[in-house]
């Protein structure tokens, strides 16, 4: 379990390194800064955050499937329908991420 919680959290340590840039959310630092933000950069905004989540939600879908093909794969493995539960839910939960992913860059492309 710490293993899983120590990629995680390196995971979630490099997506704000990306986030840390000079054009942080969509908005450069120096409209930021001068409150020059206007109604016209809300979908720039909308997809970074939401980019962000996605990145992260699918991370853990994949981390949960491998997980729990390596747990299932254990010869000493005591209750391997736990393990088959946690695969199919990393691939709904990939599945869910991957629709969401399409229906907001459908949207945002719309705007």
């Amino acid at each position: 379990m710490r293993k899983i919680l120590f990629f995680v959290l390196s995971y979630i340590f490099a997506v704000s390194h990306v986030l840390a840039e000079d054009n942080y959310l969509g908005i450069d630092n120096n409209d930021l800064r001068n409150w020059n933000v206007g109604i016209d950069q809300i979908p720039k905004t909308i997809t970074s955050v939401t980019s962000a989540i996605i990145m992260a939600s699918a991370t853990i879908s994949m981390l949960m499937i491998i997980v729990g093909a390596f747990r299932l794969a254990l010869p000493t493995s005591d209750n391997k329908q736990k393990w088959k539960d946690a695969i199919m839910f990393g691939i709904i939960g990939f599945i869910v991420t991957l629709s969401a992913w399409f229906i907001v860059n459908t949207l945002i492309a719309n705007l």
